[in-house]
């Protein structure tokens, strides 16, 4: 069967976008990964903070860890929802990874086509 020079170039075409679309990708990803971190900062700070406040205010230790879980529920969850998406994030980049794989082997079967002519 005849390799379409037609297809191939639509298959180029594809390859390079979705190599486009990765790098962006690839950005926001570092984005993604920067606002996990400082959300886990954050979280780490607030829980020290009022680790200490509550220690100074003579609260009894076995309690503690309960209240200031309460109090930095917020962060917490703001920590979680950056995970969350980072790890969405990864997912999609998956598939994206296999699309490109994908056309990359379309390409790499048209040039052994037209070698073989």
């Amino acid at each position: 069967m005849p390799f379409d020079f037609n297809d191939i170039n639509q298959v180029k075409k594809a390859y390079f976008d979705k190599l486009q679309e990765l790098e962006k990708r690839d950005d926001e990803k570092i984005d993604l990964i920067t606002e996990a971190a400082k959300a886990e900062q954050k979280n780490a700070i607030a829980r020290e903070q009022i680790t200490t406040k509550l220690k100074i205010e003579g609260h009894p230790a076995t309690i503690i860890k309960d209240l200031v879980g309460g109090q930095t529920s917020q962060q917490k969850f703001d920590y979680e929802i950056a995970k969350g998406v980072m790890k969405a994030h990864e997912g999609s980049l998956k598939v994206l990874y296999s699309k490109i794989d994908y056309l990359r082997s379309l390409l790499s079967s048209a040039k052994k086509e037209i070698d073989i002519r």
